[in-house]
């Protein structure tokens, strides 16, 4: 089990490729989240939202808690062959390091609507 997001006495434990939500009390909330690939790292951005890396196609997959709503985003094939970490700063912007190439990239998410 993964801990993933500890905010408003809430949180999102990540367990073999499923997300389960929990109240403070560690009770269960709502239904699970199941994913089909594999979560090489993940992260929670600004806006509440689970920024999951799968290595084997490289792509983000971003997770929208409440809903269970996902979106997947291709990453550019001349700068990764297998992703493995993740990672975010205070403006948004998302690096990955790749473990073939050995590249950080920089990418600048934008969120419509």
């Amino acid at each position: 089990i993964r801990d993933v997001e500890r905010s408003r006495g809430l949180g999102d434990v990540y367990k073999r490729q499923e997300i389960y939500r929990f109240d403070s009390g560690g009770l269960r909330v709502g239904g699970r989240i199941r994913l089909r690939s594999y979560l090489a790292d993940m992260l929670v951005d600004q806006h509440g939202s689970i920024v999951a890396l799968d290595a084997y196609e490289p792509r983000l997959i971003r997770i929208n808690p409440a809903s269970g709503t996902r979106r997947k985003f291709r990453l550019p094939s001349r700068f990764f062959t297998v992703p493995c970490r993740i990672g975010l700063d205070s403006t948004g912007r998302v690096f990955i390091l790749d473990t073939e190439t050995g590249l950080v990239v920089r990418l600048v998410p934008t969120y419509g609507g």
